[in-house]
C-alpha cells in the first residue's frame, strides 16, 4: 500500500467509529463505564492466620482453603459457598493469595514454597527449602527456612533473590507495617524479636517467654509462658505490655478489634474478647485448634469431630462444617465406626493414641502409661503399667500390659477402675465399637475376639497371624506360617481368603489400600487394593515400619537412613527427617516413634520439623 493512502483510511475508520457511537446512543464524547477491577490483596494473608497454619485466605469474594476432608488439598469457592473447585493435588498450608497467584507450603514436595494461579494453572516451585510461616506482601515472600536451621529468609514472588534476613531460629513470623517480628526458637526459647524489612535493626523484647504470637495493626498479641499462657498485648514498636486475660490460652488470632483463642482451662473451647481484654466470652464448645479469620467468619479445626474444618460467624452463630457451608453436591460418606486407634499405629506397637484432646502414651522415662494435652502440657500418669497397643474409646484405655506378661487390660482415662480383661498374652490389639480383636500369643498366634467388656471371648482362625488390621467389616493379617502371605476374612472368621503372593514384612490398611514391604523383593514398598488386586510399586528402597494417614504413606527407608513419605499413588516421594526411626505412630499431626541410634522416644511434626527427644 502506498503511504498516500493512509490519511483516507484513517478518515474512513474515524467515520465508522462515529456511526457506531451514534447507533449505540452515545455521543463521541461519551464512552461506556469501565468494569470495576476485581480487588487485589496487598498482602497474601493475615499474620494471625499464618500463625495458625494459614488454612484459609480470601481475596474479594473468593475463599482459598486447605480442604482437610480432601487430603489437605488447595480448594477455592465463593464466600457464599458456591463455585467450589479444587486447584491442586498438593498438601497445602500457609496459604497466601495476591492477584492471580496463590502461594503455599507444599507438604507433598518436602514443604517447598510453591505458587499456582488462582485458576489452578502454572503451578511451580519457588525454592528448594522446607518453608513455613509464609508471609507474602510487597512483591516478596518472608518465611522460616527449616532446611537452614529455621532461619528467617525472604525471596521475590518470582522465586529470585532468595536471601537470609535473620541467622537465628524463627517461629510465628509476621509482618506489620515496616516491621518483621518473630519468636526466637532453639536456645532463645520464646524470645520476641522485631526488625526492619531488610533484616536490620533487630531488637529483642525481654522479660517474658512467648508461646504464640500474632499481630493486628500496630499491636502484637502473645501468650506468656511465665504467666500461665495468659494473653498479653504490646505495640509492635515495643513499650508497655498489657495482660488481657487469665486463661491458659493457645492458637491466638486477632481481627477487627477482637482476639480469638483456645482456652485450655475450659477443655480447649473457642473464646473471644476485645483487644483490651474486656467482653471475654465463650463462642463455641468444640475442642478447637488452628483459628483462622476471613470474610467476617472464623474457620477452625474441630477436634470434637475428628479435626474437620468448621466455620462460624465472629459472634459464634451459624456453625457449620465447611463442606456443608460450601454446598457440597453429594452427601458426605458415613463416619467410620468408632475405634480406639488406627490400624497403622497398632501395627507399629500402638505406643500412642489420641482421644478427647489428649494423648495417651507409653512414657519411656518412667515406663508407665501416661497422658498429656495435644500441645504436650498437663502431663500426668494414668497408671503404673508399662503399656503397648494402646487404644482409647468411650473413656476407657485398652492396652497390652507388659507389667503382667502382656495380658490385655483396661483402665478409665482418669486412672480408675483398672481391670484385666483376659489372661491371654495379647498382641496387635484393635478396639472397635463391635469388639476387641487381638492375636493370642499363647495359642500359636491365632486371632481372638471379645466384647469390649471382656465377655464372649472367641477363637476366629487357625492361621498364625501378624500385623492384624481391622478395617470396616474385614480383618486383615499376615500368615507367617505360609511365607508371610497377606490374608483377609470377615469379622466372624468366615470367608477367609489369600491376597496375592507377596511376602509381607510390615503392613497397614488405609483409605481402601494395603501398604506393605515385600520381603521377597528387597523390602520395597508396595500397595494393592484391599481385594488383593492392582498391586503397584511405590518405592524401591528398603522399607520398614509402614504407616499411613491422609493419603500419605510414611516409613523408614533404610536405603537412605531416613524417615520418608510418598503419596498413596507413588508420587511425591520425599525425605521427612534423616536418621532411622522405628515403631512409627501418628497422632495430633505428629510422629511418635523411637530413634534408631539411642532407642529413645522421639517426636516431630509430620513434615519433620520440631523434632525432639522424648514425647
Amino acid at each position: 500500500m502506498r503511504a498516500g493512502c493512509l490519511p483516507s483510511l484513517a478518515l474512513a475508520l474515524a467515520a465508522g467509529l462515529l456511526l457506531t457511537l451514534v447507533s449505540c446512543g452515545l455521543s463521541p464524547s461519551e464512552s461506556p463505564a469501565p468494569s470495576p477491577s476485581p480487588p487485589v490483596n496487598e498482602r497474601g494473608n493475615s499474620s494471625g492466620n499464618i500463625a495458625n497454619y494459614g488454612l484459609v485466605a480470601s481475596q474479594g469474594d473468593t475463599l482459598y482453603y486447605c480442604n482437610v476432608s480432601d487430603g489437605y488439598r488447595l480448594w477455592a469457592m465463593s464466600i457464599d459457598g458456591g463455585d467450589k473447585r479444587r486447584l491442586n493435588d498438593d498438601i497445602s498450608q500457609y496459604i497466601n493469595v495476591i492477584g492471580d497467584t496463590v502461594y503455599y507450603s507444599n507438604g507433598s514436595d518436602g514443604n517447598r514454597l510453591y505458587a499456582i494461579g488462582t485458576d489452578g494453572k502454572n503451578r511451580r516451585a519457588l525454592n528448594d527449602a522446607r518453608s513455613y510461616y509464609i508471609n507474602a506482601l510487597g512483591g516478596r515472600l518472608y518465611y522460616r527456612n527449616d532446611s537452614k536451621g529455621g532461619m528467617l529468609y525472604t525471596v521475590r514472588a518470582d522465586g529470585s533473590g532468595n536471601r537470609m534476613l535473620a541467622g537465628t531460629d524463627s517461629r510465628f513470623i509476621g509482618v506489620s507495617g515496616e516491621k518483621i517480628y518473630y519468636l526466637g526458637g532453639g536456645a532463645d526459647g520464646g524470645l520476641l524479636n522485631v526488625m526492619s524489612l531488610d533484616g536490620g535493626d533487630n531488637k529483642a523484647e525481654r522479660g517474658f517467654t512467648a508461646g504464640f504470637l500474632v499481630s493486628e495493626g500496630e499491636d502484637i498479641f502473645f501468650t506468656n509462658r511465665l504467666a500461665g499462657n495468659s494473653i498479653y498485648a504490646m505495640s509492635v514498636n515495643g513499650g508497655t505490655r498489657r495482660r488481657l486475660n487469665e486463661d491458659d490460652s493457645d492458637y491466638v488470632n486477632a481481627s477487627g478489634g477482637k482476639v480469638f483463642y483456645v482456652n485450655y482451662g475450659d477443655g480447649g473451647k473457642l473464646y473471644s474478647m476485645n483487644a483490651d481484654g474486656t467482653n471475654r466470652r465463650l463462642l463455641c464448645g468444640d475442642e478447637t485448634r488452628f483459628i483462622n479469620v476471613a470474610n467476617d467468619r472464623l474457620y477452625y479445626r474441630n477436634y470434637s469431630d475428628g479435626g474437620k474444618l468448621y466455620t462460624i460467624r465472629l459472634d459464634g452463630s451459624d456453625k457449620q462444617e465447611l463442606n456443608e457451608y460450601a454446598h457440597t453436591p453429594s452427601a458426605p460418606p458415613p463416619p467410620p465406626a468408632g475405634r480406639g486407634n488406627t490400624s497403622g499405629n497398632i501395627t507399629n506397637g500402638g505406643i500412642v493414641a489420641e482421644y478427647g484432646g489428649r494423648l495417651y502414651y507409653h512414657d519411656d522415662t518412667s515406663g508407665t502409661l501416661c497422658s498429656m494435652r495435644l500441645d504436650g502440657t498437663d502431663r500426668r500418669e494414668v497408671c503404673g503399667d508399662e503399656a503397648r497397643y494402646i487404644n482409647v474409646m468411650d473413656g476407657v484405655i485398652y492396652y497390652q500390659n507388659r507389667s503382667d506378661r502382656n495380658r490385655l487390660y483396661c483402665v478409665d482415662t482418669d486412672g480408675k477402675n483398672r481391670r484385666k480383661l483376659c489372661d491371654d498374652p495379647s498382641w496387635y490389639i484393635n478396639v472397635l465399637e463391635n469388639g476387641i480383636y487381638y492375636v493370642n500369643y499363647d495359642d500359636n498366634e491365632r486371632i481372638y475376639a471379645m466384647n469390649p467388656d471382656g465377655s464372649e471371648r472367641r477363637f476366629l482362625n487357625l492361621d498364625r497371624s501378624w500385623y492384624l488390621c481391622v478395617e470396616g467389616d474385614t480383618i486383615y493379617y499376615v500368615n507367617p506360617g505360609d511365607g508371610l502371605t497377606p490374608r483377609a476374612m470377615n469379622l466372624d472368621g468366615s470367608n477367609k481368603r489369600k491376597l496375592g503372593g507377596d511376602s509381607v514384612a510390615d503392613m497397614v490398611v488405609s483409605g481402601g489400600s494395603i501398604f506393605y514391604a515385600d520381603a521377597r523383593d528387597g523390602y520395597k514398598l508396595y500397595a494393592m487394593d484391599t481385594d488383593g488386586t492392582n498391586r503397584r510399586l511405590l518405592d524401591g528402597g528398603h522399607t520398614r515400619y509402614v504407616n499411613a494417614e491422609g493419603g500419605t504413606v510414611y516409613y523408614c527407608d533404610y536405603s537412605l537412613g531416613a524417615l520418608s513419605a510418598v503419596n498413596a499413588d507413588g508420587t511425591g516421594k520425599r525425605e521427612v527427617a534423616s536418621g532411622e526411626y522405628y515403631d512409627i505412630s501418628i497422632a495430633a499431626g505428629r510422629f511418635f516413634c523411637f530413634e534408631g541410634g539411642s532407642g529413645r522416644a522421639y517426636t516431630m511434626n509430620l513434615d519433620g520439623s520440631d523434632g525432639r527427644i522424648g514425647y
